[in-house]
């Protein structure tokens, strides 16, 4: 999935109030998250989870290479990097008592049974719902890496899934009879059309569920961005300076 590149903002980073997570923008009051030392995954992740509505401040370099992952290390720092690395790993092959490497192997089932743990309900009130299927794009291609959810009557996600290479997905519930009523599927991938389908038909042991995906309108771009301050390291030096010092200040007070 790709998220569409931010347009330009003019707001000025340094003169906004900063808040938790970032700074207030004055001209539209949104916090504006600092995206500058965050790896693509993790604003990906973010951009995804908000339907792509955060703005937030990139590094040129970000912004030049787009949906791509930027490198923090360059010249001598790479070199460290890269020979840091040899080292740790001729010493992991010259242990015999290494830990073996894990592979994670898709498809991933995501669970939080918070509120259907099998320990808090009576075993006899319960069914055990299995969910498989397959996730086809727009053009009858298997779609990885999809998020199916299961989401409750208040929207919380109480269990879901990823789907592998090939599409598939696999779902494990353990819950009351009557709380399939209450229960959906739903898939939101960014441009497309969002999915649901409700569990109250579904039935106690296997259940086979495949979704189509229908591609959407192409969402206009709301989300902005704005520039890397050019003494930003000097004024953010300052900054932890002034935030140290009043913590110090009010520990001295208490």
């Amino acid at each position: 999935m790709s998220i569409p590149k931010p347009k330009y903002c003019g707001q000025d980073w340094l003169e906004m109030k900063p808040a938790e997570g970032g700074r207030i923008c004055s001209k539209c009051e949104k916090t504006i998250v600092d995206f500058s030392k965050k790896k693509w995954k993790e604003i990906e992740l973010i951009q995804q989870e908000s339907n792509n509505t955060v703005c937030g401040m990139y590094s040129n370099k970000q912004l030049e290479n787009w949906g791509k992952e930027v490198s923090r290390f360059n010249g001598l720092g790479r070199v460290a990097a890269t020979a840091s690395s040899l080292i740790l790993m001729l010493t992991q092959l010259t242990s015999n008592e290494a830990i073996a490497q894990t592979t994670v192997e898709y498809p991933v089932e995501i669970s939080d049974f918070s509120l259907h743990r099998a320990d808090s309900i009576n075993q006899s009130d319960t069914v055990n719902i299995i969910i498989k299927g397959t996730v086809w794009d727009e053009m009858g291609e298997p779609y990885p890496f999809c998020k199916i959810r299961v989401n409750n009557i208040a929207d919380r996600t109480i269990a879901g899934a990823i789907t592998d290479y090939d599409g598939r997905y696999h779902i494990n519930l353990q819950l009351r009879k009557e709380e399939l009523q209450t229960l959906r599927l739903e898939i939101t991938e960014f441009g497309y059309e969002v999915e649901v389908v409700q569990l109250s038909s579904f039935h106690p042991e296997i259940n086979f569920q495949d979704f189509n995906l229908t591609k959407g309108n192409e969402p206009e771009i709301s989300v902005f961005y704005v520039p890397y301050p050019e003494n930003a390291r000097k004024v953010f030096r300052k900054e932890r300076r002034q935030k140290r010092r009043e913590e110090r200040r009010l520990k001295r007070n208490r």
